[in-house]
C-alpha cells in the first residue's frame, strides 16, 4: 500500500535545522593527521568503544550508519526484504515516509492516539512499528506509545534522534530482552554535527548481524568517525547547551500560552503551536517569516513548528507573537 507523497522535501528539513546547527556547532580538534588515503575497516572501533559508555551497552549492540536517515534506510530495506509492512506515525517526522517511498516499501500511516486500533488489524509477523520519540515536530514524549511499542510482538523501530533533549524516556534498557527492537540515534541534533552524517543503530547482536547484507562497510567516513569520537569526549559542552536551549524553550512556551497560544508539551528545543483555523496559522507564519524566521507549516494538523536556538531568537519570537493570535 502506497500513500500520497509528502509535501515536505529534504531541502526543507535541512534548511530548518541548519540555522540551529550553525549557532551551536561544537568545535573539535584539527583532523589533518587522520589517514584518509586508504579504506580503514578498524577506524570505527574507537568510536564504538566511546559509545559503549555513552549508550550503556557493549559495542556488539551497535552499528554505525550515515546519520539517522542512513540507519532508517538500512532498517527499512531489511524489513522490505522480509515482506514486512511499516506502520509510520501521522504528524511525525516526514523522513519516514520519504525513505519508505524511495525504497518502495509497503507502509501504512497510523494515528498515534489510536495505535491499538491499527495494531489489532495487523499481524505482528507482517508488521513493523515505527515510533519517533521525542516526536518531531511536537517535541513530545508519549509514555503510552512507548509502552505499546514495548508490548508489540513484531519488529519496532524507535527513532531517538532528539533523545538527548528529552527526559531520557527510552526503550534502550529492553534491547537485551527483545530481538525485534531497534533504536536509532544520531550526532546530528544535540551534537550539532549534521554535516558529519553520523548515526547508529542499537539492537541485539544476532539481529544486527542480519543487517550486514544491506550494510555498506564504508558507509561512514574515517573523518566522521574521528569527529564523532571527539564529540563524545565533549559531552559536557553538549549537555550544557542542550539544557540552556530547553530552558529557553520552556520559558517561551509558558509566555505564549499566557497570551492565548496552544503549544505542545515539548521536551526539546522545538514545539508546535496548534491553531483552530488555517487563517490564524498562516497569519502567524507570515508574521514570523517577515522577520526572517524559517519554520515548518503543517496544514493537515493546523500547526506551526517553532524552534529556539538562542536567547535572542526567543526574545524575537516573543516580540513578534507576544500580542496574541491574529487572523
Amino acid at each position: 500500500m502506497q500513500n500520497e507523497p509528502t509535501k515536505i522535501q529534504w531541502n526543507d528539513l535541512n534548511e530548518m535545522d541548519n540555522y540551529f546547527f550553525e549557532q551551536v556547532g561544537l568545535m573539535t580538534d584539527h583532523l589533518e593527521s587522520v589517514e584518509v588515503s586508504r579504506y580503514d575497516r578498524t577506524c570505527g572501533h574507537k568510536l564504538l568503544q566511546a559509545l559503549e559508555s555513552y549508550v550503556g551497552l557493549p559495542a556488539s549492540y551497535l552499528r554505525l550508519t550515515a546519520g539517522a536517515d542512513g540507519a532508517l534506510a538500512l532498517l527499512f530495506l531489511f524489513l522490505k526484504k522480509k515482506n514486512i509492512t511499516l506502520l509510520i506515525p501521522q504528524n511525525s517526522y516526514a523522513g519516514f515516509e520519504i525513505i519508505a517511498q524511495r525504497l518502495q516499501c509497503d507502509y501504512i500511516k497510523y494515528n498515534p492516539s489510536r495505535l491499538s486500533d491499527s495494531l489489532k488489524k495487523r499481524s505482528p509477523e507482517q508488521t513493523a512499528l515505527v515510533v519517533c520519540s521525542p516526536n518531531n515536530p511536537t517535541g513530545e514524549v508519549s509514555k503510552t506509545l512507548l509502552q505499546a511499542a514495548q508490548k508489540f510482538q513484531g519488529f519496532k523501530i524507535i527513532d531517538e534522534a532528539y533523545f538527548e533533549f528529552s527526559s531520557k524516556e527510552s526503550l534502550v534498557g529492553h534491547v537485551h530482552q527483545d530481538e525485534k527492537l531497534f533504536i536509532v540515534r544520531t550526532f546530528s541534533k544535540a551534537f550539532a554535527a549534521a554535516g558529519a552524517r553520523l548515526g547508529y543503530v542499537i539492537g541485539q547482536p544476532s539481529t544486527l548481524q542480519l543487517l550486514n547484507d544491506s550494510l555498506d562497510p564504508y558507509a561512514v567516513s574515517t573523518l566522521s568517525v574521528h569527529y564523532g569520537t571527539q564529540l563524545l569526549a565533549k559531552q559536557e559542552v553538549m549537555q550544557k547547551r542542550v539544557g540552556e536551549l530547553k530552558q529557553l524553550t520552556q520559558e517561551l512556551i509558558k509566555k505564549l500560552k499566557a497570551v492565548g497560544y496552544t503549544c505542545s508539551s515539548s521536551q526539546t528545543h522545538f514545539f508546535v503551536i496548534r491553531f483552530d483555523h488555517l487563517s490564524e496559522m498562516q497569519t502567524t507564519y507570515n508574521r514570523l517569516s517577515q522577520e526572517g524566521f524559517i519554520f515548518a507549516r503543517y496544514e493537515e494538523s493546523l500547526s506551526l513548528r517553532i524552534m529556539v536556538d538562542s536567547e535572542d531568537s526567543q526574545k524575537a519570537i516573543l516580540r513578534i507573537l507576544g500580542d496574541g493570535i491574529k487572523c
